[in-house]
């Protein structure tokens, strides 16, 4: 157990993967891989860390138990963003956007963490939308993004019991990143275009 920063580097060539320990005085690094890759978010359960992110441009996620880092790919096509990570349960939630058939598509991977299986799920309303921050509230899970019409607005995606529904939360071009809850209140943020 410990504090954790997932983030990545340049080396001069490539972006490289790595998670800090911040927990320590003196931070220590781990480079979860050696070429292009990124890592966006760290969630831990037990004894292990979870960071979300992508390798080679294709989403994953990796485990870290003891000081060995194992990459494990998701399900994807085309260029894919990994945005956030958390664990709810015996799941790990990861979300993003998806290009499905060169039309983005908000999305999120459920991992069980017993067995390792993975899944995508493409977010009700998520044609040409994205997926971002995520948090979790009484044990149902919230996703700030963008949903796209006519024109990107700020949404949040409520998911409970596996079935997800779209909320769109400002009737103008704009854009959501984050989601917090505070009491009845879901809150969104992110910026607009004026």
């Amino acid at each position: 157990t410990g504090t954790y920063a997932a983030g990545y580097y340049h080396d001069g060539t490539n972006y490289i993967a790595c998670l800090w320990n911040i927990s320590e005085a003196a931070p220590t690094r781990i480079d979860l891989e050696s070429t292009s890759s990124t890592a966006v978010s760290a969630s831990v359960s037990g004894d292990s860390v979870y960071i979300a992110g992508t390798f080679g441009g294709t989403p994953c996620y990796w485990k870290i138990s003891g000081e060995s880092a194992t990459r494990h790919p998701l399900g994807g096509t085309g260029t894919v963003v990994v945005s956030d990570s958390l664990i709810l349960g015996t799941d790990l939630y990861i979300s993003g956007i998806n290009d499905a058939d060169a039309a983005s598509e908000a999305s999120y991977w459920v991992v069980d963490l017993d067995t390792g299986t993975s899944s995508r799920v493409s977010l009700a309303g998520g044609s040409g939308g994205s997926a971002h921050e995520m948090t979790e509230s009484g044990g149902i899970l919230y996703i700030a993004g963008t949903s796209y019409s006519s024109y990107n607005t700020p949404c949040y995606w409520r998911i409970e019991a596996g079935a997800d529904t779209q909320h769109l939360v400002y009737n103008g071009i704009a854009y959501g990143k984050s989601v917090m809850i505070h009491g009845s209140n879901r809150i969104i943020g992110g910026w607009f275009d004026y």
